[in-house]
């Protein structure tokens, strides 16, 4: 089944060929992220998975393991996106046994 969803079109607008002004993290890819990785990646530090926090921008695009959840303009270098799309059960984002789980876009 594939993964192709919300969050995977929101880190592909946000491009070189995108104006800043088209895509704002707070508008368009907080959302996504709110609804589906906050739960564990969001502002509670105690409850906090990975030590990756995704509500803010800077923190989502902060270092972590040398990678970083998402790189503007970059999707194939974004960790986000690769676990999205990942079929491992033990990297795949939101896991399975969340209760979130993202929309599939149309192909």
């Amino acid at each position: 089944m594939s993964r192709r969803l919300p969050v995977a079109v929101a880190l592909l607008l946000w491009s070189p060929l995108t104006s800043a002004d088209d895509v704002s993290f707070s508008r368009d890819i907080r959302p996504i992220l709110a609804a589906n990785c906050l739960g564990c990646h969001g502002t509670d530090e105690g409850h906090r998975e990975g030590e990756l926090r995704l509500d803010t921008f800077s923190g989502a695009k902060a270092q972590h393991q040398g990678r970083a959840a998402i790189v503007p303009g970059k999707p194939d270098a974004s960790e986000l996106l690769t676990r999205v799309k990942s079929h491992d059960a033990d990297s795949v984002m939101p896991p399975h046994a969340a209760s979130c789980r993202l929309s599939h876009a149309a192909s």
